[in-house]
């Protein structure tokens, strides 16, 4: 699954420049192998779920899927908040 990198602020300060600078690269590199090793995982399990007799949608009328959810969508608004929501949505 994807992952993330974290470090405390304050001993991320106490490191020289050059050394943030080494860590920052080695954190882009290990996202960028991480992200390749989820998706050769997707499409394992993507044609596992195939070879299974599993139909696999992938071509999704957004629009369309977006309506069929907009009922769910609102639940998640009264319990956790229209403006959390928006984040999430908004998010890039």
């Amino acid at each position: 699954s994807p992952c993330i990198w974290v470090m405390n602020k304050g001993m991320f300060d106490k490191l020289s420049a050059e050394d943030q600078k080494h860590f920052l690269e080695a954190a882009r590199e290990a996202t960028k192998a991480n992200r390749a090793r989820v998706d050769q995982d997707d499409a394992k399990g993507v044609a596992d779920l195939r070879a299974k007799g599993m139909s696999v949608v992938e071509n999704v009328d957004k629009a369309k899927f977006v309506k069929a959810l907009a009922p769910v969508n609102a639940d998640f608004e009264k319990q956790f908040g229209k403006a959390n929501i928006d984040k999430i949505r908004n998010f890039k």
